[in-house]
């Protein structure tokens, strides 16, 4: 409480300094109690050495005691060991080895050292905590907020720092991590359109410049180093690399030097990272399609409740049933308008006439015959009046 009433009137007391710094970040880790290890004082010829944390000191024999024994006093109740230091490759691998994980660095460099200030905490008591406590892994909360802004920040500050110091920060054996589901399709569409997927897969297959792709090493970098890449696997090169170019937005030349690899071998590595990028989205949304698809059905085979005789038998009852109906209904109605018109010798006139290669044939209704025969009488008495009038004609001359 005393450190929340002096944050919200602007003040910071001095000597804590890491409740103090990391409350800024939460308030609520003013309610822990930890100690911090201010100096280690080692003797200059085993300065260095990782064999310090494994050697077990023991007390002389024979020595009045100069302090209270441990066993003299009440121990306090830690929740957390705490250090803090300047940066450095060599420091940042002892302490990682003694069980630390960083929470806290600072964004500007010291102006006398020119290193960043780091906060490292190790919780204790761990064994002795509730499962259902509240505060159950609040470091690794700590570590996973710290991680994710750290990873934000290697393009801005902290992008002097080279590829395997970074690297170094944000790999920690001691915090266990769940991986987080794979990537989906909708989320896949919201970072990349099929046109930034199309240019990854040209990429692969050295159809293109890496050139046409650097747009996107940012959102790729992110999605690996936050663990939603799935269980895709990278070389210690391979990372460094795709946090140098896509999170420190560095040029392959630079790399070249801070890796020592030469560019060469360089693209080949981003080459074959790249080929397993494309190859877990091209799965993504293989699978997206599979699960849109339509299940087949399955069919299962079952024995009939009736025997083949017996449901034949049932068929053609119910087959004359229905034919005697509709028989029925047919006696009752007109069919003399479908009758077939003309008599044998009609018909063999009309075959006569046809000839063996016809494939249609027809024959005169009464009603046409009767129009035919009217028709030819009108045209007979037109020809009779005709002559009549001609020989007329011809006596008046």
């Amino acid at each position: 409480q005393s450190v929340m009433n002096s944050l919200s009137r602007g003040k910071k007391a001095f000597g804590d300094l890491i409740p103090w710094t990391v409350s800024e970040q939460d308030p609520d880790f003013g309610s822990l109690s930890g100690g911090r290890i201010v100096r280690i004082a080692v003797h200059p010829d085993y300065q260095g050495a990782i064999s310090l944390l494994e050697e077990m000191l023991s007390p002389r024999k024979d020595l009045p005691p100069l302090l209270l024994k441990l066993n003299e006093r009440p121990t306090e109740k830690l929740d957390y060991l705490g250090v803090s230091y300047g940066l450095t490759s060599q420091l940042l691998k002892f302490w990682k080895r003694a069980g630390y994980a960083p929470v806290y660095l600072r964004q500007t460099p010291n102006e006398l050292t020119g290193e960043h200030s780091c906060i490292m905490l190790k919780a204790l008591n761990e064994e002795e905590e509730d499962v259902e406590s509240p505060r159950e892994n609040w470091l690794l909360a700590f570590w996973k907020d710290f991680r994710r802004r750290f990873l934000s920040l290697l393009s801005y500050q902290f992008n002097s720092f080279p590829p395997s110091v970074a690297l170094n920060i944000l790999q920690n054996k001691n915090m266990k991590q769940e991986l987080k589901p794979r990537l989906n399709r909708s989320e896949l569409e919201t970072k990349f359109t099929p046109y930034d997927l199309k240019r990854l897969e040209m990429y692969s297959r050295n159809m293109v410049d890496y050139h046409l792709i650097m747009d996107m090493l940012p959102s790729i970098s992110q999605l690996y180093f936050l663990n939603q890449l799935g269980d895709i696997s990278l070389s210690v090169a391979q990372s460094a690399l795709l946090l140098g170019v896509g999170l420190q937005h560095k040029s392959v030349d630079q790399l070249e030097k801070e890796i020592d690899l030469p560019s060469s071998q360089l693209m080949g590595l981003f080459n074959r990272l790249i080929r397993k990028v494309v190859q877990l989205f091209n799965n993504i949304l293989e699978k997206a399609v599979e699960e849109q698809m339509i299940t087949a059905k399955e069919i299962v085979m079952e024995p009939t409740i009736k025997s083949l005789s017996e449901d034949l038998e049932e068929a053609a009852k119910e087959f004359q049933a229905k034919h005697k109906e509709e028989v029925e209904k047919l006696k009752g109605m007109d069919l003399t308008q479908y009758m077939i018109r003309g008599n044998a010798e009609e018909w063999n006139d009309v075959l006569k006439t046809a000839g063996q290669n016809a494939t249609i044939i027809s024959i005169q209704g009464a009603k046409r015959k009767q129009d035919s025969v009217e028709k030819g009488s009108i045209q007979l008495q037109k020809k009779r009046m005709k002559k009549n009038k001609e020989k007329k004609q011809k006596w008046t001359k």
